[in-house]
């Protein structure tokens, strides 16, 4: 498939996988397809990423009712011997499903940035239509949250 390269910050013209399977820190299976029935939110972060993407939960939890927000957590090369515990320090730290991407090919597929926190709009036929990476900085909230509202209001 022929894609542009991620731009850092802004808008993008790239699919991501038309089907993402990955489990989450209890071991459940979840499953997101594209097509989708409403715009998705992807949140993806490595371990040095981590702490950005916290930042952005108030953010994010102003469109849970009107986008499907998903949180990713490369893991890629996480030893065998250490998944167990990963898993369990990231249920300590956080209730909410996190999906864990333990090969790294569903977080390379959609264009991580390393080191920062993504934030991804995905239209419903699978479009990156708007990347943020870093932390919510006044210049970054402002260019997601037009992305996303110019996203939502195009959708209605």
């Amino acid at each position: 498939m022929l894609a542009l390269a991620p731009l850092a910050n802004g808008t993008v013209e790239k699919k991501v996988p038309a089907r993402i399977e990955l489990e989450d820190q209890y071991g459940k299976k979840h499953v997101v397809t594209y097509p989708a029935k409403t715009i998705n939110i992807i949140s993806l972060a490595d371990q040095h990423g981590r702490r950005q993407s916290n930042e952005w939960a108030v953010i994010l939890g102003q469109y849970k009712n009107r986008a499907a927000v998903h949180g990713i957590a490369d893991a890629s090369g996480t030893p065998e011997v250490m998944k167990n515990m990963i898993r369990k320090r990231i249920r300590e730290a956080q209730k909410q499903e996190l999906l864990i991407d333990w090969s790294g090919a569903t977080s390379a597929a959609i264009g991580r940035h390393p080191k920062v926190a993504n934030l991804v709009i995905v239209s419903p036929n699978g479009t990156i239509i708007h990347r943020t990476t870093g932390g919510p900085t006044a210049e970054n909230i402002k260019a997601f949250t037009t992305a996303m509202n110019k996203a939502l209001a195009s959708k209605e």
